[in-house]
Order: C-alpha cells, then structure tokens, then sequence
C-alpha cells in the first residue's frame, strides 16, 4: 500500500479538503530555518490570517527535523526520529472532533487492521477533550499522566500559539509501544481555534513493519541494511543532504547553510570510521535521488562539496565560560544552545559541563555553571574572531536564558 495516497484519500472521501504543502524552507515563517512539521503550513489558519471555517484540510508536507542533528552527532542515535521525513497532517475546525476522531479511528482500524488493543493514547488527565472524543470514538487503552507535563504542552515559536497534545502509540513486538503520531488541540490565546491530528509516514512504516529503525524505510530498499548506530547515522544524514540540495542549499556560515556545512562534515567523518569509499557515498546518493526526486542531479553538488571541504584542514579550539544563571536553568540546557548557535567560520560547536557551583556570592536562586566549548573550524581561528565567536555564544545565552558570564571574553 501506498501509505501516503492511502492516508491523503481516506480523509479525502471523509470531506477533507488537500492543502498546499510548504516547501522545506518556509516562505513566510521566521521562527524556524526548515519546515519542520505540517503546523507551518497550518499557521495561517490557526492565526486567522486565512478562514478555515467549517473545513477540514489535509496535507503531505515534506520536513525536516534541524533541532535534531544533536541527536544524529550524540553517541546515543534515536531508533525512532530521522533528520527528515514526510508529515501527513488533519487540521479540523473545533466543532469537527468527533468526526475527526471517528475519521482516525477508521484510519488505524478499517484501513490498516489494527484492533483497538493495538493503539495507545498518551494524554493528560485534564486534556478531557481529547480523550473524551478518542473514547467515543474506539475503545483502546489510555495511559494518563505518565509523561512530564511539558510533554503534553507545546509551543510553536509565536507567543500567542500553544498546544495540547495527546500521543498515539502502536504495540510493537515483545508488548513494547513505539510513538507514532498526536492528537492536537490548538490554541490561539489560550483559545481552542482547531484540532489536528500528524503522523510520520515513515514512522508508521516502521510501526507496520515493526522495523527496528525508521531509517530502514527511507527510503525503502534504497540504502543497504542498517545494523549499527552508526550506520544508521550515516543513512540518516545522507537523507537530509539530499533534501537540502533538492531545495538548493548551499553551504554557508549562517542559517540553512550552516546546517548543511554542519552534515557534511560530520557524514564525512562517519563515512571514514565506517570505511565507506567516496564512490559508495555517491552511489548511496544517486539511489535516493532516482527514488525521492528522480529528473535532479544531487550527486554532482555532494561530490563538489565533499572535495571543498576535505580541502581544509580540521582545528578545534577548546574554551571555558562561566555562566550565572537561575537555578532553573540546567547545564544540560546551556549546553544545549550553545550547540545550536551558528557562527561563521565554525563548523560545529561541541559542548559539555564542566562544573556546576553554588556559594555565598550567589543569590539563593542562582548557580555558576561553566561550560567547555570544542569549536570546530577547517582553519585556525585568529583571536579576534574567537572573541567574536565567544561574545555572540555569550550574548545569546544571555538572551535566551538571562545568564550572565562570570569574567570577560
């Protein structure tokens, strides 16, 4: 079965209507460098910016998951997310939940023959909405509360947008549940203004096949079999490059660009722990490319890139910031986006906690937490251009997280 015809025609034939998708690069969001879930192309309407009325819209929009490329550099590869994928996604109007839930429920049942002993809702207890309409829709067991609260909130990079999110899960072998896809309620002003409903298509592969890992189908039969974590990285990565040069990004110091320099160099390094010639890693790119964009030449621009990059010499300059924050603010959490900055003239920033103190010269509420900083470049770095590098991590921490550098740069 076509997953993605199947999912597009069973809400088709229940009244939905298609929508547009946005391309992988939005064309009217700053939040977010790539598209990264069906809820940009859903935004207009849910802002009001566009009526949705009384209609149901449907789409298949291609994304792709940038915030996870730390995931993809970790140690620790996730069996269940990829770099990029295709959402399948519903925006219902509120007076529309039951339908829509009815219209789910006849999507996992009638369309797939999955028993309601199968499908797992993953909910907050006070969310009664949602699972009231799921329960009147298909009797399937309910795991209430089980999560952290920020598991069932959402934000969607606008002050005034939030979610509630409930969780569809699928039973997999040995009794185990694998994520599949939400049950969104959004809001505008703290305002319910729709309900949603999104899923992976090749998350619900894996769920089907009960595969391993989600990159096994992606695509399927394209890339050989994926045994270890890091050759899973490495399929992983190879799908992303190739839908960044599908949608022409070029490798730059800033925004898209860096993210793409970013990949690079990291499937480079994987591609030579693993002993991957550069003839298989071009082969490997021609297969998806005839399978997802066929009629485009990737492989050209990957072979240009890859000899760019390998022209330069690797040098990594390692720091030490002392940061005063809150208490609420972890180390893990600084860390964390301190690797996110782009910087120019940086290929990737590597980081770690070093200590983490608390004393009398602190507020109560307050600790110092220092940070290593590893910055990767192709060439040394000259001073001034560390300090440039070292004051905008600084002052974007400081930004985002009020946090105060102990000392100077």
């Amino acid at each position: 079965m076509d997953l993605t015809a199947g999912f597009t025609d069973h809400f088709l034939r229940a009244g939905a209507e298609r929508l547009s998708a946005e391309p992988a690069v939005p064309r009217d969001d700053p939040t977010v460098l790539f598209t990264n879930s069906a809820v940009v192309a859903f935004k207009p309407y849910l802002r009001g910016d566009v009526v949705l009325g009384d209609r149901t819209l449907v789409v298949t929009q291609p994304c792709v998951r940038a915030h996870n490329l730390k995931t993809t550099f970790s140690e620790a590869f996730s069996a269940d997310f990829v770099l990029q994928f295709n959402m399948l996604a519903v925006l219902a109007p509120v007076a529309a939940l039951d339908s829509l839930a009815e219209t789910i429920r006849r999507f996992f049942s009638d369309l797939h023959g999955l028993k309601g002993s199968q499908v797992l809702l993953k909910v907050a207890a006070d969310d009664h909405d949602l699972h009231t309409a799921w329960q009147d829709a298909w009797t399937t067991p309910l795991a209430y509360d089980e999560e952290p609260r920020r598991y069932y909130r959402w934000g969607f990079g606008e002050d005034r947008m939030t979610g509630r999110g409930a969780t569809f899960a699928i039973e997999q072998s040995g009794g185990k549940w694998r994520d599949l896809g939400n049950l969104i309620a959004f809001e505008w002003d703290g305002r319910t203004v729709g309900y949603g409903f999104g899923i992976g298509v090749e998350t619900l592969a894996a769920c089907l096949a009960r595969s391993r890992w989600v990159i096994d189908v992606m695509p399927p039969g394209v890339l050989p079999p994926v045994e270890t974590e890091q050759q899973a990285k490495l399929a992983d990565l190879l799908g992303l490059l190739a839908r960044l040069y599908a949608n022409d990004i070029e490798m730059s110091g800033r925004a898209q660009g860096y993210i793409m320099r970013k990949a690079l160099v990291t499937l480079d390094a994987l591609a030579s722990e693993l002993r991957v010639p550069e003839d298989e890693l071009l082969a490997r790119m021609g297969a998806i490319t005839a399978a997802q964009t066929p009629g485009l030449d990737l492989v050209r621009p990957f072979r240009r890139d890859l000899a760019q990059l390998r022209m330069l010499p690797e040098a990594v300059r390692s720091f030490d910031l002392s940061l005063r924050c809150r208490r609420d603010v972890s180390p893990e959490m600084l860390c964390a986006a301190a690797e996110g900055i782009a910087l120019p003239d940086v290929l990737r920033i590597d980081s770690s906690v070093s200590d983490v103190w608390c004393g009398p010269s602190l507020d109560e509420d307050e600790h110092s937490v220092t940070i290593s900083l590893s910055l990767l470049t192709r060439h040394p770095l000259t001073p001034q251009q560390i300090k440039e590098a070292l004051r905008t991590v600084t002052q974007e921490l400081a930004g985002n997280f009020g946090a105060t550098l102990r000392g100077t740069v």
